[in-house]
């Protein structure tokens, strides 16, 4: 449930656009999902997950390479690296 809070970059949905995967190694319930944010800077997807996260309650962390959030006992790991026209971004949702 905290994966679809809110629509991801672009305006992609989970569920609709986007199709979430349970996480190796973490706790039943965890999950992640990727995406190429077509056109857009490191910086905007960043930019755009520490707001988002920030705006429905979450404590966020932000690093070069990934924006890192808690709340309720649950961690939100944004990950983001650059390719040719987009950026590309995994989200994880797990306990911990």
């Amino acid at each position: 449930a905290a994966l679809a809070e809110f629509s991801h970059y672009g305006g992609k949905e989970v569920g609709k656009d986007l199709e979430v995967f349970p996480l190796p190694g973490k706790a039943r319930g965890a999950c992640v999902t990727g995406y190429p944010a077509k056109g857009a800077s490191q910086e905007q997807v960043a930019t755009y997950y520490e707001g988002k996260l920030a705006g429905h309650g979450w404590k966020v962390k932000q690093s070069p390479e990934e924006t890192e959030a808690s709340r309720d006992g649950l961690r939100y790991v944004v990950r983001y690296w650059p390719n040719p026209g987009a950026t590309e971004v995994e989200v994880q949702v797990f306990r911990g």
